[in-house]
């Protein structure tokens, strides 16, 4: 059975390391960014992204996040893998890494997706 809750999240640092220009418009990027999540998910995130600005204005991204906190009422830590894309909004399909679950979270599993425009996250576990 799955369940779709949601979440919302705050961004409180992000730090960009010098980027490396490859011409024609492209430009790599390393990020590490913290968030703060409340509602389904109540925690905090620590995400690395691998970022691609391409020609156009489109960035895209990788990146993998480690959230702590709890996630429906269930204490522990997980991993979520991101792919995404920023063309005037950031937007992320995502999912959670097998077996990256500690604590009560131990066997987490699912998938999610967000828009930070409205930062709103759906979790469907």
């Amino acid at each position: 059975m799955s369940i779709i809750s949601k979440s919302t999240f705050k961004i409180k640092d992000w730090k960009d390391e010098p980027s490396e220009e490859l011409g024609g418009g492209l430009k790599l990027t390393r990020t590490r960014a913290t968030q703060f999540y409340q509602g389904a998910i109540s925690g905090e995130g620590v995400v690395e992204y691998l970022m691609c600005a391409g020609a156009g204005g489109v960035t895209h991204f990788v990146g993998f996040e480690r959230i702590a906190g709890t996630l429906d009422g269930k204490a522990g830590s997980f991993i979520i893998q991101h792919v995404g894309t920023f063309a005037g909004e950031p937007r992320s399909a995502w999912a959670v890494v097998a077996g990256s679950g500690t604590g009560e979270l131990v066997g987490v599993a699912g998938k999610g997706s967000y828009a930070a425009k409205d930062e709103v996250m759906e979790v469907l576990f």
